[in-house]
């Protein structure tokens, strides 16, 4: 009974917390010593200088400014960090060998955006950025583009730009994802500290999100930008007064980077800050109706291409997104992909929608191959289908606490935008860190309330089994 009391008392539990946080900065030290035995011998064998001064310069900076937070913040980024680098120098090994070139497929949009940022590089001026608008044709990704470009222009006097430098630096940005979502776990979805890291910390090393990061592409950027809006509007009320100004200044220019990077989360985002200021104000009369207004015009504006004065919202029309949807049906259609995944792809709209939205919850498909990376991108479908359970109860609960509400408008327009017209590998990254607090939420909401999950896990199961019966019963048919 003693020795109970001692376990349970505070000077107990905080000696067994520092215990636990001195075992936990060895095991940090060692990873980092293993990784940087890895980047030198990466960095010598590419013959590129920039390779091992990158990864340090992303790194200190990384560590240095996460620590100004907190411990928990700054072992979270070193950690998320460290691992997203060794995936970046696997890939990048697998690509090669496979390939003869270390890009998706031998050579796909992660090539475009580095040649496309070289020629830039070559014929105009850093801060040229007007011209690079007019010259590059693809406004959607000129931006990245830009970003790319100026990535290759301070590596130059490193040896050279390398392919590794852009990806290093998606690992920088996976990491801050991770530390947004701690502190909106911990801040908006009051959970327990340790569910919060568990969930931030898990989606640093999901194995979806670090594939797609470990590209030369945009949508790490696109994801961290949308979190990180998401998350400072959601605190606005608690701001200062310079705080909110200052965010007031920031955000239209974060806008149009999204803008310039990916017009369709640009819309999403506007809004979603509305949606979000809506939230937070709703007892003001002349808020509440204001934003409504706005946000109903704002949606219909987008779907039916009414509110031509504004350009940020005229780019999109409703048929244009029907058309949308057809194009990606006779796209897959062209691959030759067969079973269920045809039926999914060929139905029409009202039947086809739906069942999407259930594809796009189980993907990637845990299907294993001879691929290292497919295999483990299978992987963490099924770690991800187990989690389903805690995602809708999570979702359910949300609704009833109003400072997620503006999570859960981002999670639900992001999952249904991509599920029913792009459906893209890639873009399934948007909505994720957000599906994360929800699951973390729906854990602690089982946890809490005692809420057994037996008979929700054993329907889930069957559901799975029908559904991979019919799966491969439809693939062979």
């Amino acid at each position: 009974m003693v020795l109970h009391s001692q376990w349970l008392s505070t000077e107990g539990v905080a000696f067994r917390l520092q215990r636990f946080r001195e075992r936990t900065d060895v095991y940090i030290a060692a990873l980092w010593i293993f990784v940087m035995i890895v980047v030198a011998i990466a960095a010598l064998r590419e013959f590129s200088p920039a390779v091992a001064v990158t990864f340090y310069a992303f790194g200190l900076a990384g560590a240095w400014i996460s620590g100004k937070w907190g411990g928990a913040e700054r072992r979270l980024f070193l950690v998320v960090y460290a691992f997203n680098i060794l995936f970046v120098l696997g890939l990048y090994y697998i690509y090669l060998q496979r390939y003869g070139a270390p890009y998706f497929g031998g050579g796909s949009d992660d090539l475009m955006f580095e040649d496309t940022a070289r020629e830039f590089v070559e014929r105009f001026e850093w801060w040229n950025y007007p011209r690079l608008m007019t010259w590059y044709k693809v406004r959607t990704v000129t931006f990245y583009v830009y970003l790319v470009s100026l990535l290759q222009r301070l590596t130059a006097p490193l040896g050279g730009f390398h392919t590794l430098v852009p990806r290093f630096f998606n690992a920088f940005l996976l990491a801050w994802l991770s530390i947004f979502v701690y502190w909106a776990g911990k801040r908006h979805f009051r959970l327990s500290a340790a569910i919060a890291l568990a969930a931030a910390g898990l989606l640093g090393v999901a194995p979806i999100v670090m594939y797609v990061s470990a590209h030369t592409f945009r949508d790490m950027l696109v994801t961290l930008i949308l979190f990180a809006l998401t998350y400072f509007w959601s605190s606005f009320v608690a701001y200062e007064r310079r705080w909110k100004l200052l965010l007031l200044l920031v955000t239209p220019a974060l806008v149009f980077i999204l803008w310039e990077t990916r017009e369709r989360a640009a819309q999403i985002m506007t809004l979603a800050i509305v949606a979000t200021i809506y939230i937070l104000y709703w007892q003001n009369r002349v808020v509440r109706f204001a934003g409504l207004a706005l946000l109903l015009g704002g949606a219909l504006a987008m779907f039916l291409n009414l509110f031509t004065p504004v350009k940020l919202v005229t780019s999109f029309s409703w048929e244009a997104a029907l058309n949308q949807y057809r194009r990606y049906a006779e796209y897959r259609g062209a691959l030759g992909e067969g079973g269920l995944s045809a039926m999914i792809y060929s139905a029409p709209l009202y039947i086809g929608a739906p069942l999407r939205l259930v594809y796009l919850s189980l993907s990637p498909l845990p299907i294993f191959s001879s691929q290292i990376e497919r295999n483990l991108l299978s992987l963490g479908a099924l770690a991800q289908a187990l989690a389903i359970p805690f995602l809708v109860l999570g979702l359910l609960s949300a609704v009833r606490r109003r400072m997620t509400w503006p999570y859960l408008f981002m999670f639900i327009t992001l999952f249904l935008s991509v599920g029913i017209v792009t459906f893209t590998i890639r873009h399934i990254l948007m909505y994720y860190p957000f599906g994360m607090l929800f699951v973390g939420y729906g854990y602690e909401t089982v946890r809490k309330r005692s809420i057994t999950l037996r008979w929700v896990y054993l329907a889930f199961y069957f559901l799975a089994l029908v559904a991979v019966t019919a799966y491969f019963m439809l693939k062979g048919a």
